[in-house]
């Protein structure tokens, strides 16, 4: 089971970290990693940057995430390096994304696409 889960929000070219109730704020996102660029297939949760494996849904830590998180994140532990730690509650993220109505420019883009 899950010891914590997070709302994800892409918006701005960045990656938010949104409580529940809570609007997004852009001060709260992260771009670190190449995260910034969808293309890349990586999310940043609060600087801690996870390639997203699309067809599993799974997430994981590779040796260039490792770096870019442990620029953020001080003492990033090593055995988080080369692991997978966690996946997205949507199989298909991006089909949950396009069906999903926004009330808040913060929520998601319309024309999010992986290549």
């Amino acid at each position: 089971l899950a010891k914590s889960a997070v709302d994800v929000k892409y918006a701005w070219d960045k990656w938010l970290t949104v409580q529940s109730g809570y609007a997004p704020h852009l001060h709260d996102g992260h771009d670190n990693g190449n995260s910034g660029d969808v293309t890349r297939h990586k999310i940043s949760v609060g600087g801690l940057v996870m390639t997203y494996e699309e067809d599993s849904g799974l997430l994981s830590v590779t040796s260039d995430d490792w770096d870019a998180s442990s620029e953020a994140i001080l003492d990033f532990p090593e055995w988080a390096n080369g692991m997978t730690i966690a996946r997205a509650q949507y199989k298909s993220l991006l089909e949950h994304l396009s069906r999903q109505n926004t009330e808040t420019r913060g929520d998601t883009p319309c024309n999010l696409k992986w290549s």
